[in-house]
C-alpha cells in the first residue's frame, strides 16, 4: 500500500538503503510518514563524506575520508552512478573519476592490499599518495608501490601514478 513519497536528498545507493532502514524503523516506531516527509530533506551526508572542496583548475575536488575497502567501494559507485546518470549535487555533472588515495596505515594496507586494489577499479585514474603511517613502522609489501602493482593486476589498462611524496602528487 503506497502512503506517500519521500525525496532522498543524499546521494548514492548506500545511503538510500540507509535511509530506508531509518524510514522503516521510524514508521514501526509509529512516526508518521507527514512527519518524515516533512524532515528527511533536510538529511545531510556526515561530515568528510563527499564533501565537495571548491573548484581547482577546472576540477571539482571532493573529499572523502573513506579508508576501508567497503567505504571506498561505495563511494566510487556512488561517483560513477553520478557520471552515468549526469545527475550530481555537485556544481557541474562529472565526466571522469580521477581518485587520489592516501592509505591510512601499514597494518591496514597489508591487510587490505587486494581489497583496495578492487575497490579502486572503478576509476578512470588513479593517484596513489604514500602511506599515511599515522604512527606505525612502514612494513615491508605494504606501501603505495605495492597497491599500484595489485591494482595494474587486476586493472590492466587503468592509468595509475604513484608519487614519491605528497609534494610530487601535487
Amino acid at each position: 500500500q503506497r502512503i506517500g513519497q519521500i525525496n532522498v536528498p543524499v546521494p548514492g545507493l548506500h545511503n538510500l538503503s540507509n535511509a530506508i532502514a531509518a524510514i522503516a524503523a521510524c514508521r514501526i516506531a509509529g512516526t508518521p510518514i507527514n512527519v518524515l516527509q516533512k524532515n528527511i530533506p533536510n538529511l545531510k551526508t556526515p561530515g568528510r563524506r563527499f564533501d565537495f572542496r571548491g573548484i581547482w583548475e577546472g576540477r571539482q575536488i571532493v573529499d572523502d575520508y573513506a579508508h576501508h575497502p567497503s567505504e571506498i567501494k561505495a563511494t566510487l559507485s556512488m561517483a560513477r552512478l553520478m557520471i552515468k546518470s549526469g545527475q550530481s549535487p555537485l556544481p557541474h555533472s562529472p565526466k571522469r573519476l580521477v581518485v587520489i588515495f592516501q592509505p591510512h596505515r601499514y597494518s591496514r594496507m597489508k591487510q587490505f592490499l587486494k581489497d583496495f586494489a578492487l575497490a579502486l577499479g572503478d576509476s578512470d585514474l588513479v593517484l596513489v599518495a604514500p602511506v599515511y603511517s599515522a604512527g606505525e613502522s612502514p612494513i615491508k609489501g605494504a606501501n603505495n608501490h605495492s597497491l599500484a602493482d595489485c591494482i595494474k593486476k587486476y586493472y590492466p589498462k587503468m592509468q595509475i601514478l604513484v608519487p614519491e611524496n605528497l609534494e610530487e602528487l601535487t
